[in-house]
């Protein structure tokens, strides 16, 4: 784990921003789909996920980070159905055990 550390502090600017643009898409894609969206609370659309997703694109293709590119495209592909399956399956759990109704999504 110290040597990432230590890989991480050796890289440039832009690519420290490419990666860490890449980690807030990764963790803003469940938590609006899960949490927000449960909650009926409309803070982050659609269109800024994807102008977030844009922004990783450049950035990555400016810091020379092609592996990002591929990764930010379809990892943020899966973890967008995989967000979309559970929370349907949370809308039915929670409906059927708990009488929790959180269909107005």
């Amino acid at each position: 784990m110290s040597e990432k550390i230590r890989n991480f502090k050796k890289m440039n600017l832009i690519t420290k921003c490419s990666y860490i643009l890449v980690a807030i898409l990764f963790a803003i894609i469940p938590f609006t789909g899960l949490v927000l969206e449960s909650l009926n609370i409309n803070v982050i659309s659609f269109n800024m996920i994807f102008a977030l997703y844009l922004l990783t694109i450049v950035v990555s293709l400016f810091a020379k980070q092609w592996k990002l590119v591929i990764v930010a495209t379809i990892g943020s592909m899966i973890i967008w159905a995989i967000t979309l399956g559970v929370s349907e399956v949370l809308w039915y759990y929670l409906k059927e055990l708990f009488g929790i109704d959180i269909s107005f999504r």
